[in-house]
């Protein structure tokens, strides 16, 4: 009866056969040289005369030790394996830790998700698991590449991430990559629960240069800013559960746009009265009640429509690129609608059809629009509210924690990966963006204190009646605008 074996094949199995070999080597090297050394040495020292055959011996001895170690190292060097190896020294106890601890359970950890492939033999059954590549240190934790097992597509690794995560004993991630390798992230801490407080974020804000190709409303959780490029993707629909942060999330865009180095002119619409009430003295429009509401969106197409005819006159196609232009009207309109369900059911249809029309045209204008919702339902994308191409012209989204999948790919798309109703409640303020995959964001907590500082700095003006008038002012001969 044969025995049969079951050997795991893994890249580090094959790192520690080459390094042993190669130490085994290195070691055989120095010995034999250690022994001619001390054989010829006593020899030259005997045949020699005097102090300068006592040199000549001497050096003769470490010439031939160092000729055997230089031999080993070389020796070495050729079979040592060519993957890279992470810089364990240079980290902290909890980075080498983690590393280590990927090395030493990644074996049985693939062989637990179903990830290897096993190959009988009359002797034994090798197990071959996906090779790491790449281990790097990164703020949340420990980041590799996994190279997949011939026959195993990247999706189905991608797949298996909560088997994985509960084999390693830590939070993994992965993200397809590459026709045959995955992207893999494991989380020891993360940068969403440190994230800076508000006086700290407008302390940051208030010293930084952000324009409007790069507003900064929240941190990843690899610790990096999250922008908001208004210039690409000029309109954003922002949504989540009642709780989920999402007035954390419009207060820091607000705190972005009137801080830029061009700040936005704001025209807040806020049909609960209260959401937007620390801003009004930074904004140049607000409404609030049923007649308000009609009346600024009407102002925001007139705004809107003399801006193109100043366009017209100037021969200006796009006033985002040309920012004198822009700025000598005033600089960008944003339109903040807080609660669009609340918004469509006082202003009714010809409210929703203003919002789709200022989504379709406002980008080459420089008028851009923020909608926030607590009810992401497709029913509010309908023909019956006017709003039937509003979603499709909302190309930003950000999606907060949601109540179910379903309302996730209501803000996300159909087409998104990501489910922001998996998203934990312990993380106010965290969500998921079209374009970010599955990494996670969190936006900073300003107080009214934080939003009175931004406030008494950036105080408005003007009014959205004064930027109208600004476009519309007639062209001279001499190709200046008059004011009368």
């Amino acid at each position: 009866m044969i025995h049969r074996t079951k050997r795991i094949v893994t890249n580090d199995s094959r790192r520690q056969s080459k390094t042993a070999r190669a130490i085994a080597v290195g070691m055989t090297g120095v010995a034999f040289a250690s022994l001619v050394g001390f054989w010829l040495g006593p020899k030259l020292v005997a045949s020699s005369i005097n102090i300068q055959g006592w040199w000549i011996a001497i050096s003769a001895v470490l010439l031939l030790v160092a000729f055997g170690g230089a031999s080993a190292a070389m020796l070495a060097v050729r079979c040592s394996p060519t993957v890279e190896r992470s810089p364990v020294k240079h980290l902290d106890v909890h980075q080498r830790s983690a590393i280590r601890r990927l090395r030493r359970r990644w074996p049985g950890a693939a062989r637990r998700a179903g990830l290897s492939i096993e190959k009988s033999f009359p002797d034994r059954v090798e197990v071959a698991v996906p090779r790491l590549m790449n281990i790097e240190s990164t703020p949340p934790g420990v980041s590799a590449e996994v190279v997949c097992l011939p026959g195993i597509a990247p999706d189905e690794v991608c797949g298996k991430a909560k088997r994985l995560s509960s084999a390693l004993r830590m939070p993994v991630r992965l993200e397809s990559k590459s026709p045959h390798t995955c992207a893999m992230t494991l989380f020891f801490r993360s940068p969403l629960e440190n994230i800076a407080s508000g006086t700290e974020w407008v302390t940051r804000l208030f010293e930084g240069a952000h324009t409007l190709s790069g507003l900064p409303y929240g941190q990843d959780e690899y610790g990096r800013l999250v922008a908001a490029d208004f210039t690409i993707l000029p309109h954003m629909l922002l949504g989540g559960r009642t709780g989920a942060g999402k007035s954390a999330a419009v207060n820091a865009l607000l705190t972005a746009a009137i801080t830029a180095s061009m700040p936005c002119g704001l025209v807040l619409i806020d049909p609960k009265r209260v959401e937007l009430r620390p801003w009004r003295r930074a904004a140049c429009r607000v409404a609030t009640e049923p007649d308000d509401l009609a009346i600024a969106m009407s102002e925001a197409q007139m705004t809107m429509r003399a801006r193109y005819e100043f366009m017209e006159r100037h021969e200006v196609r796009n006033l985002i690129e040309q920012p004198e232009h822009l700025e000598a009207l005033g600089g960008p309109i944003l339109i903040v609608v807080d609660e669009l369900t609340e918004f469509l059911t006082l202003a009714g249809k010809q409210g929703g059809t203003a919002l789709s029309s200022i989504a379709q045209l406002g980008r080459a204008c420089g008028v851009f629009l923020v909608i926030a919702t607590q009810n992401p339902r497709a029913e509010l994308f309908s023909k019956s509210t006017g709003t039937e191409t509003l979603r499709a012209n909302l190309p930003s989204r950000v999606a907060l924690a949601t109540a179910t999948a379903d309302d996730s790919r209501v803000i996300l798309g159909s087409g998104s990966e990501a489910d922001a109703s998996t998203i934990p409640p312990s993380l106010p303020g965290a969500f998921l963006r079209s374009g970010g995959g599955r990494a996670l964001a969190r936006v900073p907590y300003l107080s009214d204190r934080d939003i009175e500082k931004v406030v008494a700095a950036h105080p408005c003006q003007v009014t959205l009646i004064d930027l109208q008038d600004l476009a519309a002012a007639p062209k001279t001969q001499e190709g200046n605008e008059h004011v009368s």
